[in-house]
C-alpha cells in the first residue's frame, strides 16, 4: 500500500524529527511505500523567499554543513536527506492527498494536544474510502475543551484503528467519547539503539566522561542540581537547552543539535539528566543511567507531564525521578535486563498494532 505519514517532521526539534524517521522506516520495513506528508503550516517562508529557500536545499551537498546559515536551513537539509517527503502541500490542498495515498497514518508527538489543535491532525481531510490509522499521538493535556469535543469525536470515530502514546490519553477518550484506544510506544522506540546507530551513522564522541543535560523547561534549579552531581563526580557537565543563560553551568553548550549529534551525546554519556520525553526515550533505548524531570508545575494548565510518567511507569523507572524535595540517592540502574525486557515486550505489541492496522 501507499501510506502517507502526518505528523509533525518540520521543527528545529530532535524529537520531532526522530519520531517521524522513525514511523516512516517502521512502516517501510513492513513492505508498504511510504511517504511524510509534507504539511508545514505557517512554517517556510512564502513568495519569492520561500522559493528561494527550496532551491538553495536542493544544492546543499555543495557547502560544508557548517556554512549553511542558520538551524532551521539546517533542519531543512537533513529532512530532506533522510526522509521521504512528499511535495509541500497547504492547508487548502490537503484534499488531493487521497490521489496519492491507499492509508493515511497520523503519527506521535503532541499532534493531538488541544493547546496546539489543528484539525488536519486528526486527518479531517482524507476521503470516507481511504484507512485512518493513529500511531501514538499525545493529547497531552488532561482535558479536552468543550468547544472541541464534537470535532474530536467527529474525526476519530471514522478512523479504522486508534493508538494513542499515553495511558492518560487512552482513558480520556474512553471517558469523553467512548472510544477505546490502544497504548503504543513511541515510534522512537520502536527501533533499539543498534538500529539507531546504523540509521544516523553515530559513532563514539572522544571525551572524558562527562554528565550530559538535555533540558527543555525553565526550571533552573534542574540544572544546577545537574551541576552540583557533576561537581561532585569530578565530570564535565554538557548542556543542551534552548536557554542560552544555562549556558554558565556548562564546560560545553548547545542551543540545540542536529539529530544525529544528538544521539552521539547520549550514546557516549556516562549519566543523563533531561526534562525531555524523547531525552528520556533515548537514554533507555541506549541504557544509560539517567534521572528525569517534571518540566511542569502541578497546577501549570498545559501540564504535560503524563508523557515522561507514563513512560517511567510502563518500563517500571519510577525511582529515576528527581524532584526538587527529593533527596537524590546515586541508585544506578544495575537491572536493564529487565528493563529491556519489558521494552521488548512493549515493542512487539506496538508492531503488532502497527501491522495490524495496515492490513486488515
Amino acid at each position: 500500500m501507499h501510506i502517507g505519514i502526518f505528523t509533525w517532521h518540520f521543527f528545529t526539534n530532535v524529537g520531532s524529527f526522530l519520531q517521524a524517521l522513525a514511523l516512516q522506516n517502521v512502516i517501510h520495513s513492513l513492505g508498504h511505500s511510504v511517504k511524510i506528508i509534507d504539511y508545514r503550516k505557517n512554517y517556510l517562508p512564502k513568495g519569492v523567499k520561500g522559493y528561494i529557500w527550496k532551491t538553495f536545499t536542493k544544492f546543499y551537498f555543495l557547502l560544508p554543513h557548517f556554512l549553511l546559515p542558520c538551524q532551521m536551513m539546517k533542519y531543512y537539509v537533513i529532512q530532506r536527506k533522510y526522509m521521504n517527503l512528499s511535495p509541500n502541500v497547504s492547508k487548502e490542498n490537503l484534499q488531493k492527498l487521497n490521489n496519492l495515498f491507499d492509508a493515511f497514518v497520523c503519527g506521535s508527538d503532541q499532534i493531538w494536544a488541544p493547546n496546539v489543535f489543528d484539525e488536519s491532525y486528526l486527518l479531517s481531510f482524507v476521503a470516507p474510502d481511504k484507512k485512518r490509522i493513529a500511531y501514538a499521538p499525545s493529547i497531552g493535556l488532561q482535558v479536552i475543551p468543550e468547544n472541541l469535543k464534537t470535532l474530536y469525536k467527529s474525526d476519530i470515530s471514522k478512523f479504522s484503528a486508534v493508538s494513542v502514546r499515553e495511558k492518560q490519553g487512552a482513558d480520556l477518550l474512553k471517558k469523553e467519547f467512548g472510544i477505546f484506544a490502544q497504548t503504543v510506544l513511541d515510534p522512537t522506540l520502536l527501533l533499539d539503539s543498534e538500529e539507531w546507530t546504523k540509521l544516523l551513522n553515530i559513532t563514539k564522541i572522544r571525551e572524558k566522561s562527562y554528565i550530559f543535560c538535555y533540558i527543555l523547561g525553565k526550571n533552573t534549579w534542574q540544572v544546577q542540581f545537574a551541576k552540583k552531581i557533576a561537581d561532585r563526580d569530578g565530570k564535565k557537565l554538557f548542556i543542551m537547552s534552548p536557554h542560552k543563560e544555562f549556558s554558565k553551568y556548562a564546560d560545553k553548550y548547545w542551543k540545540n543539535l542536529m539529530p544525529d549529534r544528538f544521539l552521539e551525546l547520549v550514546s557516549s554519556a556516562e549519566q543523563i539528566f533531561t526534562d525531555s520525553f524523547h531525552g528520556m526515550a533515548f537514554s533507555i533505548n541506549f541504557q544509560k543511567d539517567f534521572y528525569f524531570f517534571h518540566r511542569f508545575a502541578d497546577n501549570d494548565p498545559i501540564n504535560q507531564n503524563s508523557r515522561v510518567d507514563n513512560l517511567a511507569n510502563l518500563l517500571g523507572l519510577e525511582s529515576r525521578l528527581v524532584t526538587q524535595d527529593s533527596l537524590f540517592i546515586d541508585n544506578k540502574i544495575l537491572n536493564y535486563v529487565e528493563v529491556a525486557k519489558r521494552l521488548q515486550n512493549e515493542r512487539q505489541k506496538s508492531l503488532q498494532y502497527l501491522k495490524k492496522a495496515l492490513s486488515s
